[in-house]
């Protein structure tokens, strides 16, 4: 029976015969030869195995499709999806917060409920009446009506989102930093309610030099007021620049 040549299914460009290419050429001329005798061709005629490593090296770059593949082999940083990032992020946030159910007043004489909620700050009273149905805002001020867990949990979330929103338009790279870091840079915001003022340890995030990102931390007028917190955070970053 004659032997079948069936096309390639890809057909690298080249500017001139490659070894490959040679042996793709002795492979033809051996079938047809062995077409016109009716004998089966010898093993040792058959076309060298060829890796993809191999046809995707013989290509250049430039060419468009192959640059491509290139590019979906880089090794990506897993990232974690947003609602995820929302329930670590809350969790993480509270355990430094506390929890309480009736206004009081933080280490910074405001005003707080819940897990750190600040009635004192600008647009509280709008946030409430958007959040908690039928919550009365000058009751909870003046220590008349309590929030429940659940109410506490959707204030929580609420200012957790924010803190996120914050930290991705003002920490470049955010979404690619491990989680120790993103939830670091996560609280951090949530504290102090931006990190416009951090340039030395938003640039240190941006070049993933944790080490400097700690050191930054260390010096700041932040740590010497948060105490605990503080300790806390820069740990962790320490712990990112060690590996």
């Amino acid at each position: 029976m004659d032997a079948v040549l069936r096309p390639p299914l890809y057909c690298a460009p080249a500017t001139r015969p490659t070894r490959v290419a040679g042996g793709c050429l002795l492979m033809v001329l051996g079938l047809a030869l062995a077409g016109r005798n009716g004998q089966a061709v010898p093993a040792s005629t058959a076309m060298p195995s060829v890796q993809p490593q191999t046809i995707l090296a013989s290509v250049p770059v430039s060419k468009g499709v192959p640059q491509q593949l290139s590019d979906s082999m880089k090794p990506q940083t897993p990232t974690v999806p947003q609602v995820a990032l929302v329930e670590h992020a809350m969790k993480f946030i509270e355990p430094f917060e506390d929890r309480r159910h009736r206004a009081y007043c933080d280490s910074r004489g405001n005003l707080t409920i819940g897990v750190g909620f600040n009635l004192d700050r600008a647009g509280a009273a709008d946030n409430l009446d958007q959040l908690l149905s039928g919550v009365n805002y000058w009751a909870l001020r003046r220590g008349e009506a309590s929030l429940t867990d659940a109410q506490i949990d959707v204030l929580l979330r609420h200012d957790t989102q924010r803190a996120i929103d914050t930290a991705r338009r003002q920490v470049a790279g955010f979404d690619a930093l491990p989680l120790d870091a993103q939830l670091i840079v996560i609280d951090m915001t949530f504290n102090t309610g931006s990190l416009h003022k951090w340039r030395k340890l938003r640039s240190a995030l941006a070049r993933r030099d944790y080490a400097a990102a700690a050191e930054a931390m260390h010096r700041s007028r932040w740590r010497r007021q948060t105490g605990r917190r503080a300790r806390s955070l820069i740990e962790m970053m320490q712990a990112l620049a060690q590996g």
